[in-house]
């Protein structure tokens, strides 16, 4: 989905990806998304992860197959 906004950006730059856009065979607007796009693919933070002890992780298991086991035994069988 796209939304409008409203932004100010340096001259020379608009010029630039306006040519740009135009070399590529592109919209300015795909050529901006395109772009925004790569950057927050390139720049995402990282994500915190926790370590976990064997005993926690085989309490979390247990808790899984209790709640979903069934579940996950139907969906394995497909």
């Amino acid at each position: 989905m796209l939304v409008k906004t409203t932004l100010r950006i340096k001259e020379n730059l608009k010029k630039a990806a306006g040519k740009r856009a135009i070399d590529e065979g592109k919209s300015l607007q795909q050529l901006f998304n395109e772009a925004l796009e790569d950057y927050i693919s390139k720049n995402q933070a990282p994500t915190e992860t926790k370590t976990v002890s064997d005993r926690e992780f085989a309490k979390l298991l247990t808790k899984v197959n209790k709640e979903y086991g069934s579940a996950l035994r139907k969906l394995a069988k497909l």
